[in-house]
């Protein structure tokens, strides 16, 4: 798929999502994610997986989001936002211990990065830099 096409799948599933259509919105991000992973385009791999999280986290399907997000993350482990992410959405499953290793990383790398914002968000969460 072309950039346009994929951009394409965005805009697709906003449009679905905003009418309620969620299983028809994931499966237009579902084909976009399809065809950026087997040609191996990270940039749009990550920003189809997130969007595609975004939207199966409003729909309270937090295992859905769970993946979306860890598919993310294989193709950008130093991605901050996502770690934080799934480490939210473990928690939310039960899973703190999972949680607190996607913290941990989230916070190893955010120091890394020098990104005080996240820093300081972790902070608010117990996690910190000792």
């Amino acid at each position: 798929m072309t950039d346009s096409e994929l951009r394409s799948c965005i805009d697709q599933s906003c449009a679905l999502a905003d009418r309620g259509a969620i299983e028809d919105a994931l499966d237009v991000l579902d084909h976009g994610l399809q065809a950026a992973t087997s040609s191996g385009d990270a940039r749009w791999a990550v920003l189809l997986a997130r969007h595609a999280a975004v939207i199966a986290e409003h729909a309270a399907d937090v295992g859905r989001a769970v993946r979306y997000l860890e598919l993310a993350l294989q193709y950008r482990a130093d991605d901050i936002i996502a770690l934080y992410a799934v480490a939210d959405l473990y928690g939310r499953l039960g899973d703190g211990a999972r949680a607190s290793e996607c913290f941990l990383k989230c916070l190893e790398l955010s120091n890394a990065q020098h990104n005080l914002g996240m820093i300081e968000l972790l902070a608010a969460r117990g996690f910190r830099i000792d």
